[in-house]
């Protein structure tokens, strides 16, 4: 084959220049004959978009700082009436504390601009006559140290001092811990006397798919979960049944479950099969509706504790059927919405039956396994998790 000269080359790269030209003369051309829009509005400049875009970033912050608050307000008053039902315990302080590293980087610079923290943690929401707000704090200050323990610039710094502090003051015999605070200019000295409380601490994950879950200590919440859960009561559902699953160490059972099942894959491979985790997957999920159930029982109790009502929590669940019907008589890893309504329908009454007698609120208990009695399936309905109560998109 001949190979092309230099002349070639030439007259290829340029017939290739011809072509792209046409291609873009037919495009202006195509684009020529679109149509175009009759009106002609204002035009808006790049300099007010900007302008605009600040504001509602602004405004985003401080929907998230008032969605943040009436999480923990909430959280806080399940917590401390649960807390005889809570293995784990902590101090509550009765107070929302935020700092700029918290928020995603493109929130900050509006967080600062409503907030202004400076390089410290700032009070952002109080618990109307709880703890710091009896001490006299306000939503402003911003936290120096707790007990001569540096309070730091972000919230994991704060929870150290906080940490150190109260354990300081437990080995002292002292029940409060003295906050220096920063009001504008002003150094204030706030002594707080913390509460006892469930030790499990609330988080807002930013999002709209209505999702809540448990970790452990951390229970989550989505923004989208928050306008499902739009009553105090509602919320306080959520939190309860979260607040149990965490209780009755549900997380931690599930992973034992799941450990036995990877010894039965690893077992599989000696032999020379492939599970896959197969066996690791069914085990953790063994018993993932029961868990479930146990919450929803369990959880109301958390609830009816903290003085909400209960008599239309099971409303809520008609609530996540109108967001997803799939979830209305489907069972998988949750039991379903129609059953789970049944269930702590039967609980609201049991507890309406307790507050008339004077007895305890608290659940009723197997004797056999210590698990909540009344978390079994619903008389007529079909047949526990991650600590999840799940929505969809």
């Amino acid at each position: 084959m001949e190979r092309p000269t230099a002349a070639h080359r030439i007259v290829r790269g340029t017939s290739r220049l011809v072509r792209l030209a046409l291609a873009a003369g037919l495009a202006a051309a195509l684009l020529a004959g679109c149509a175009t829009p009759h009106t002609r509005g204002p035009r808006v400049s790049g300099q007010d978009k900007d302008r605009e875009a600040a504001i509602q970033r602004r405004l985003y912050v401080k929907e998230i700082l008032s969605m943040n608050t009436r999480l923990h307000n909430v959280g806080y008053t399940v917590a401390r009436a649960g807390e005889p039902l809570c293995p784990a315990k902590a101090p509550g302080f009765g107070m929302v504390v935020e700092s700029t590293p918290s928020f995603p980087e493109d929130l900050r610079e509006a967080f600062d601009e409503v907030m202004k923290p400076g390089d410290r943690p700032v009070v952002v929401g109080l618990l109307p006559g709880g703890p710091a707000d009896r001490a006299g704090v306000r939503v402003g200050d911003r936290i120096v140290s707790v007990d001569k323990e540096s309070a730091g610039e972000d919230d994991a710094d704060l929870q150290e001092a906080l940490f150190t502090a109260a354990t300081q003051a437990l080995r002292e015999r002292r029940r409060t811990l003295r906050f220096q605070l920063q009001r504008g200019a002003l150094p204030v000295t706030a002594e707080i006397e913390p509460e006892v409380v469930c030790g499990y601490f609330f988080r807002l994950e930013l999002g709209e798919a209505p999702n809540a879950y448990s970790t452990g200590p951390s229970i989550t919440v989505s923004q989208g979960m928050m306008r499902l859960a739009d009553t105090d009561e509602y919320l306080a559902v959520v939190l309860g049944h979260e607040m149990a699953h965490s209780a009755y160490g549900h997380l931690e059972a599930q992973k034992e479950n799941s450990a036995v099942g990877g010894i039965l894959d690893v077992l599989s491979a000696l032999a020379g099969g492939q599970t896959h985790g197969a066996f690791s997957a069914a085990a953790g999920n063994a018993f993932s509706t029961d868990f479930e159930r146990e919450a929803d029982y369990a959880g109301l109790y958390f609830t009816a504790r903290a003085g909400y009502p209960v008599d239309h929590a099971a409303d809520f669940w008609r609530r996540m059927s109108l967001r997803n019907m799939g979830t209305i008589s489907r069972d998988t890893d949750h039991p379903s919405n129609a059953e789970r309504y049944e269930l702590v329908e039967r609980t609201a009454a049991e507890i309406d039956a307790k507050i008339a007698a004077g007895e305890p609120l608290v659940p009723n208990m197997d004797e056999k396994t210590g698990d909540a009695a009344g978390s079994g399936r619903a008389e007529g309905a079909a047949a526990p998790d991650r600590g999840v109560v799940r929505g969809s998109e």
